[in-house]
C-alpha cells in the first residue's frame, strides 16, 4: 500500500439531474431477484450473455448510468480506465449491456466483483439493521426470499492492511457499493468520466496480529 494511501466509495454525482439520463430495463427483470443474482458479489455469474438492453430515459448518456436495475454500470471509457488502473491483486469482471436511446445504441458493462474481501474496520464503522418488512418496502417487491435481516453501513471505515495492492474493490455485506483507490479516482477525474462522484473512507492500520471483530 502507498504511504498515506486514500479510499473512495463510488456514487452518482448529485448534479447528475436533469442532464443525464437513466437506462431502464424490462419491468419483468427489475423484480427478478434469481436473474439478477449474478451480480451479487462472491456469486457465480450464471447469466453471462443474457442480460436484456436498456432503453435511455429522460437525458443524455452518462458514463457511469443510473439504471433501474441497481448495477454499477459503465460506458466504455469508464471501463478502459478503470481496467488500466486496476491492480495485479484486483478481480473485475466486465458484462455487456447495450443501452438504447437518443437515435443511437451504446454499448455499457456492469461492473461485477466477484471476490468478496474482508475489508470493513467494524470497530470504526457504524450499522443499523432493516428488516424484511422495510427491504421489501425499499425496493417495492411483494417477497424476498432468503432474506430475515440486512446490516447497512452508515459510515465506513477499512482495514487498511487488506486493501493493501487494491485499486477497485467491493466489501463484505454488499452487493451495489464499490470503492476505489486514490490513484484510481485522479484517473477516473481526469479521463473527464461523468455520472460519477467520490466520498473519502476513512482507512485504519490494524494491531499486528489483530484483526477487526
Amino acid at each position: 500500500m502507498e504511504a498515506n494511501e486514500q479510499y473512495f466509495s463510488v456514487e452518482y454525482h448529485p448534479d447528475y439531474r436533469p442532464q443525464f439520463g437513466s437506462a431502464d430495463f424490462p419491468r419483468a427483470w427489475e423484480h427478478d431477484f434469481e436473474k439478477r443474482d449474478f451480480a451479487r458479489r462472491g456469486r457465480p455469474a450464471k447469466l453471462i450473455g443474457t442480460l436484456p438492453g436498456a432503453a435511455l430515459v429522460d437525458g443524455q448518456f452518462a458514463d457511469y448510468i443510473v439504471n433501474s436495475g441497481n448495477y454499477n454500470l459503465c460506458s466504455q471509457k469508464l471501463r478502459d480506465v478503470v481496467e488500466a488502473g486496476s491492480g495485479p491483486d484486483d478481480v473485475v469482471e466486465w458484462y455487456p449491456v447495450t443501452v438504447n436511446g437518443l437515435g443511437q445504441s451504446r454499448t455499457y458493462y456492469v461492473l461485477h466483483l466477484p471476490v468478496i474481501r474482508p475489508v470493513l474496520d467494524e470497530r470504526h464503522s457504524k450499522f443499523r439493521y432493516l428488516d424484511q418488512e422495510k427491504i421489501r418496502q425499499i425496493l417495492g417487491v411483494a417477497q424476498l426470499p432468503g432474506i430475515v435481516r440486512v446490516r447497512q453501513v452508515i459510515q465506513y471505515s477499512f482495514n487498511a492492511d487488506a486493501l493493501k495492492g487494491c485499486h477497485v474493490f467491493g466489501r463484505e455485506d454488499s452487493s451495489l457499493e464499490w470503492f476505489v483507490s486514490g490513484k484510481l479516482k485522479r484517473a477516473i477525474e481526469a479521463a473527464g468520466c461523468t455520472g460519477l462522484e467520490f466520498d473519502q473512507v476513512e482507512a485504519y492500520p490494524q494491531t499486528p496480529g489483530e484483526r477487526a471483530p
